[in-house]
C-alpha cells in the first residue's frame, strides 16, 4: 500500500534573510587601454559610415548613368527622326550655330589682342 506522507507546517518556517550581492571587481584599465578602445571604436563608426556613404554613392551613380544613357539615346533618336524629316531645318540650325559661333570668337579676340 501507499504509505502517507509528512504534514507541512507553513508556520514555523524559519525566516529567510537577504543574500548580499557580491560584485567581482572590474580590472584596472589604464588610461593608455582606455584610449586604445576609444580610437578604436572612432575607427570603427568612421570604416562604418564611409562604407554606407560609398554604396549609396555606387547605388546614385549608377541611376544617374543610366537615366543619362536613357537620354542620350532619347536625344539621338530625335536628331535622326528630324534629319529625316526635316533636312533643311536641321542645316539652317548647323549655320546658325556656326555664324553664332564665329561671331562671338571674333569679338572674343578683338578684346584680347587689341
Amino acid at each position: 500500500m501507499a504509505q502517507r506522507s509528512e504534514t507541512l507546517n507553513f508556520g514555523t518556517s524559519p525566516t529567510l534573510k537577504p543574500v548580499p550581492l557580491v560584485r567581482p571587481k572590474a580590472p584596472e584599465v589604464t588610461p593608455v587601454e582606455r584610449l586604445k578602445a576609444g580610437v578604436l571604436a572612432t575607427y570603427q563608426k568612421a570604416r562604418a559610415r564611409a562604407g554606407r556613404s560609398y554604396s549609396s554613392l555606387a547605388e546614385q551613380s549608377s541611376s544617374v548613368a543610366a537615366e543619362s544613357r536613357v537620354l542620350l539615346h532619347r536625344a539621338g533618336a530625335r536628331i535622326e527622326r528630324s534629319a529625316t524629316e526635316n533636312p533643311l531645318q536641321l542645316a539652317a540650325l548647323v549655320a546658325g550655330g556656326a555664324f553664332l559661333a564665329g561671331f562671338m570668337l571674333r569679338v572674343w579676340r578683338s578684346n584680347h589682342h587689341a
